[in-house]
């Protein structure tokens, strides 16, 4: 956990993506926890496709999605409903 609010605070410039925007939070929990997406994806029962729009903010994660992510990344289902 520690590491990931570390990396929520790091400056813009070491935080930008490709595409010149901060990563979501939930991205940078997936990427200290040395994840893909795929794997994620897999872990939670979703298909690839889902769990990226879940990623990136365009699909809201169902309450089942939000619980079994918790489980997965160690995250308070309650702090994961503001990023997820």
């Amino acid at each position: 956990m520690v590491k990931v609010v570390a990396l929520l605070h790091m400056s813009s410039a070491n935080a930008m993506n490709h595409m010149n925007e901060r990563p979501s939070p939930l991205r940078l929990a997936r990427i200290v926890r040395g994840l893909s997406q795929l794997d994620i994806a897999r872990r939670i029962g979703v298909s690839l496709w889902r769990y990226a729009r879940i990623e990136r903010g365009v699909s809201p994660a169902r309450p089942d999605e939000l619980h079994r992510l918790s489980e997965l990344l160690g995250i308070p289902e309650s702090s994961l409903r503001e990023i997820a």
